[in-house]
Parts: C-alpha cells; sequence; structure tokens
C-alpha cells in the first residue's frame, strides 16, 4: 500500500499508492520512488532498456532517546542511538551509564516496521524513550578508636542522620557527604565523602585533646617537677608547663630549699 512514483527528467508518469508495475519507453532514465509516512523513502534510478523487477524493501529508523544524554546506548549490539531495521525485524537495545541502572529490551516490530506504543518524533521515526534511575547505594561510616564516637552525616545538602560506632547512610551516585566525628576529650573530626560507586569512607579514628598545664611557683627561683605516674615529664626553676592528652593524671612538686609543696 506504499505510494510509488515513476517518472523522468520530462515529468512524472505515475504516482499511485499501491503501484506495481508501468510500461516506459525503451533507452529512456527512469527514476523511481516508493514512500511511505511512516517508513523510510526508497529511491532509485536506472536506464531502461528491457523489463526490469526490482524489490523495494521499506525500512524503518528506530531512534533510543536516553535520559541522562550522555548515557551509552546500544541497538543490536552496534553502538548509537538509532538504527535503520525492515519490518517485521527485532530490535535489541542496551542504555547504560554509570551509576545508573541499566536498561535493556527486546522488541518485535511489527509488520511495518514499528515499534508498537511508540512515540513519533519530528521525523517520523520510532523514538524509544529510556529514563535511567540513579543507582541507590549504602554507605557505612565506622568509627576505629573510641568505638563509641559519635558520628553525624548530612547527604547533598539534606537532613542530618547521627549514631554512635556506626552510621549507615544511603545516596545517589556523584552524592556528596559530608559527616562530622565527634567525642568529649577528643579533637572533633571532619570530612567529605563523594560516592562514586567503587571507594569506601575512611575508618574514623580520634585524636584525644592535649591541654596545656603551667606550674606558675612563687617565689619565681622555686623548682618545679612535673610527673605523670613515676615519670618526670618537666623539671627546672621557674615556671614549667606540659602538653597532655585528655585523662592525664598529673603530679607535681615545688621546692624552695627544704620546703616541698606538692
Amino acid at each position: 500500500d506504499a505510494y510509488a512514483s515513476i517518472s523522468s527528467a520530462d515529468g512524472v508518469w505515475r504516482n499511485q499508492q499501491g503501484l506495481k508495475s508501468l510500461r516506459v519507453p525503451v533507452d529512456t532514465d527512469v527514476n523511481i520512488t516508493v514512500s511511505d509516512p511512516e517508513l523510510n523513502t526508497y529511491t532509485t534510478s536506472l536506464f531502461a532498456q528491457q523489463d526490469k523487477q526490482i524489490d523495494v524493501i521499506l525500512t524503518n529508523t528506530i531512534t533510543i532517546a536516553p535520559d541522562p544524554e550522555d548515557a551509552d546506548v546500544k541497538i543490536n549490539g552496534v553502538p548509537g542511538t538509532t538504527k535503520t531495521q525492515q519490518c517485521n525485524a527485532v530490535v535489541d537495545w542496551v542504555v547504560e551509564k554509570e551509576g545508573y541502572v541499566s536498561q535493556s529490551e527486546t522488541i518485535p516490530l511489527n509488520e511495518r516496521g514499528i515499534v508498537p506504543n511508540r512515540i513519533m518524533n519530528e521525523q517520523g521515526d520510532n523514538r524509544i524513550k529510556v529514563t535511567l534511575e540513579k543507582q541507590t547505594y549504602a554507605v557505612e561510616f565506622v568509627a576505629n578508636y573510641p568505638s563509641d564516637v559519635k558520628i553525624t552525616a548530612q547527604v547533598d545538602n539534606g537532613p542530618s542522620e547521627s549514631d554512635y560506632g556506626s552510621l549507615v547512610v544511603y545516596g545517589h551516585f556523584g552524592d556528596a557527604i559530608k559527616w562530622t566525628a565527634e567525642k568529649e576529650g577528643y579533637v572533633t573530626k571532619t570530612g567529605e565523602f563523594v560516592i562514586d560507586g567503587k571507594s569506601v569512607p575512611e575508618v574514623i579514628q580520634l585524636e584525644l585533646k592535649k591541654y596545656l598545664i603551667t606550674i606558675n611557683p612563687e617565689p619565681s627561683t622555686c623548682v618545679v617537677t612535673i610527673k605523670s605516674s613515676d615519670s618526670v615529664l618537666k623539671t627546672g626553676s621557674g615556671s614549667q608547663f606540659v602538653n597532655v592528652e585528655t585523662g592525664t593524671e598529673l603530679s607535681y612538686t615545688v621546692q624552695s630549699g627544704s620546703v616541698i609543696k606538692t
């Protein structure tokens, strides 16, 4: 039921739906066009010297329209977003992108080479809209020392979540997770982890806070000795100071002659 047009340089001899054959003068240049509103147009030309049969198979162009647009598309195993197919053919397509859930499908074309339930584009091609969903990743933050660290994480400026020792949050490829690890007496640690589908966050280990302890004797000529357990940390005349971590037990003596204060 396609339209066939047979013409010469002098004009159109016949333009008719379902036209099968036409006799033309010998030794004539003949132009042949076979068209259908929903299929690709077939054109050819020949120099008529004898009877000739031309087998015409109209094709259709399949177009995969991915979202996101830079996703990788293969049609029947060949990279590309378009593929010309004959009627009643089978189309296999795959759409992939890192960080997204892949989609694929096998579609049999109908007798007119058209995808069922298609959406026509401006050129009248078969267009299949494929929207990929972002893949969801579970990201776990773990505290090694101390084990009861409070961990707070925020995925891409969303709501914050907190837990002690470990925390699992969920995000998509490319999301940035801002995190904080804190505990009284320890130096707070912060960072940012970007989901790439491969890496895992660092194991969290906090450092104890350090404090500056200073002993100022009066008179200033006194000898000051600062100890932790049985170890002497600092000794000397006048003011003495030490940097010590949270929880360190200290003792000190201040001596002037035979007078000792502890």
